[in-house]
């Protein structure tokens, strides 16, 4: 699965909501990796590297 973000079109209370960015991010252009992983799994994902 590939995840991209719009950030132009995102709804940055629904990311901040979700546990992709905290209050302080808004501005930036990138979501962390490790809560992007995170969040999929208590979703039921399996996150790999491959």
């Amino acid at each position: 699965m590939t995840v991209t973000i719009d950030y132009r079109r995102a709804d940055i209370q629904a990311l901040i909501d979700a546990g992709l960015l905290h209050e302080g991010e808004v501005d930036t252009k990138y979501v962390s990796l490790g809560k992007t992983q995170t969040q999929l799994e208590k979703e039921g994902y399996s996150c790999t590297v491959q």
